[in-house]
């Protein structure tokens, strides 16, 4: 008889399988803000060395925006992409490391 009351005694497996899909989780998150924070981090520093060249010019000095062009696209482009790769990377570990368990 299936038993779908609240009381019923739950199966013992679940907690584990739970558990290794929050493992998961956590490791593919940890690679993602790992992978996507180099890229963020570079583009960082391009915006402030393009702000150290425009402070040293003279007031009203027309300047060109195209270096700020390569850390757009690093944020909007590279950044995921890597983000993508690093928490692949995260979960193939953690794959690899339940197994041997």
């Amino acid at each position: 008889m299936n038993d779908t009351s609240p009381d019923a005694a739950k199966d013992e497996s679940t907690p584990d399988i739970d558990e290794i899909w929050l493992s998961r989780i956590r490791w593919f998150l940890a690679g993602a803000l790992l992978g996507a924070s180099i890229p963020i981090m570079l583009a960082v520093y391009q915006i402030q060395q393009f702000s150290a060249y425009t402070a040293t010019l003279p007031p009203g000095t027309a300047v060109c925006g195209m270096p700020m062009l390569i850390p757009i696209a690093l944020i909007l482009f590279v950044a995921p992409i890597m983000g993508l790769i690093g928490g692949g990377t995260g979960l193939l570990l953690v794959v690899i490391k339940q197994r041997r368990s």
